[in-house]
């Protein structure tokens, strides 16, 4: 009898032994996506949602808004379903626009998917450069750029965008602005654009590093740019004036002297001064590149933007891409140890200084450019002015 009770506590034993080592057994490593070469060429996010469903699945959460509040100052694609207005939210706009579209209507744009709908539905003065406008905003500028040069610049926007075929005519990000149809590896579809910039830099094109590529092809986009304007200032051209510059040291100082350095860079003329001006549009790339922390820190614009996370038993980037405030702090708790509380707060704080200074700069220029209107003013009455 004592012996038959040590053999089912032995089996019971046995159990709860089995049970506790597979609970401490080690997560299994997450698996890779295995990939499928697709047609070159392949413009289509569906057809590659056939080969990665996950990714496809996130991109288009992408067309949905996200919850109200949860950014200061990113906003405009929110459920509040409000189009923030820039020249209301900061006024000094209107004034040092005036001469051109963005001093009509200038909005906080929604996520990359409306990307052409959003140039279509905003007022037409925005559009007068061009075909070239749909350099960052179609997936197929790089064929419409091949295939009609100069007309591609310079014909009127409609004119060019209605030569995509109608299925994709508005169709925002796609799949192969970041990947290679082949292998999914990341590449630089903008040749045309980027490529030409990294290789005035002295960079080589044939050798970049996987690391790298995770901001390189953000910077397709996420850059200023120049458009090229002939003597009646229709668009012949577009480049990255990193001219001089160096990767990882573009500075705003450089790109100002490449501007200045030819009057064909030179894009409107300001209405309230009558000048005549370049424009530096979002250099986001260049101001993160330029010796920040977290470029210096090795961290890439998807790291922030796109973080890893786990599916399932797959290890997938984010691909409905976000601010990390509005993804409560994840990407940054992969290397900070603080709460999503104190970052975020920390992060505001860090904005709050920025947008004070950009009110105080923003108010003062459009200060000194009444005072320009009125010396202009004086002068055509035939007044002399003392410029020394």
């Amino acid at each position: 009898m004592n012996k038959n009770k040590f053999i089912k506590l032995g089996l019971i034993l046995s159990i709860l032994l089995n049970f506790i080592l597979l609970g401490c057994k080690p997560e299994r490593e997450p698996r890779e996506f295995r990939t499928v070469p697709l047609a070159e060429n392949e413009i289509d996010p569906e057809v590659w949602g056939k080969v990665y469903p996950l990714h496809y699945e996130m991109y288009k959460q992408s067309q949905e808004p996200t919850p109200a509040g949860l950014s200061k100052y990113k906003r405009g694609w929110d459920t509040d379903k409000v189009i923030y207005d820039k020249l209301s939210e900061y006024p000094f706009m209107a004034l040092l626009y005036k001469g051109w579209g963005f001093g009509i209507e200038y909005n906080e744009p929604r996520s990359h998917y409306y990307r052409i709908r959003d140039q279509v539905e905003i007022d037409p003065s925005r559009l007068k450069a061009g075909g070239v406008c749909l350099t960052c905003k179609h997936s197929l500028a790089p064929e419409l750029e091949k295939k009609y040069g100069l007309d591609y610049y310079s014909k009127p926007y409609m004119e060019v965008l209605n030569l995509i075929p109608e299925k994709y005519r508005y169709l925002g990000d796609s799949c192969i602005d970041c990947h290679d149809p082949k292998d999914a590896s990341l590449h630089i579809r903008r040749g045309f654009t980027l490529i030409k910039a990294l290789q005035t830099m002295g960079v080589d094109v044939n050798n970049l590093p996987h690391r790298l590529m995770r901001s390189l092809v953000c910077a397709q986009c996420h850059v200023t740019y120049v458009v090229i304007k002939d003597k009646d200032m229709k668009s012949i051209g577009i480049f990255f004036p990193w001219q001089g510059s160096k990767l990882g040291g573009i500075s705003i100082e450089n790109i100002i002297k490449v501007l200045k350095s030819d009057p064909s860079y030179l894009e409107w003329t300001q209405a309230v001064t009558g000048f005549k001006l370049a424009y530096i549009r979002h250099p986001e790339f260049e101001l993160f590149s330029n010796n920040s922390t977290h470029w210096r820190a090795g961290v890439a614009c998807a790291d922030c933007h796109m973080p890893y996370k786990r599916m399932g038993s797959f290890k997938v980037s984010e691909h409905r891409i976000m601010s990390p405030l509005k993804n409560n702090m994840k990407a940054c708790l992969q290397c900070h140890s603080e709460t999503p509380e104190w970052l975020k707060d920390r992060v505001i704080a860090i904005q709050d200084r920025t947008v004070s200074l950009l009110l105080r700069a923003g108010y003062q220029t459009a200060t000194v450019a009444k005072l320009f209107e009125k010396v202009h003013s004086i002068e055509k009455e035939g007044k002399t002015i003392d410029k020394n």
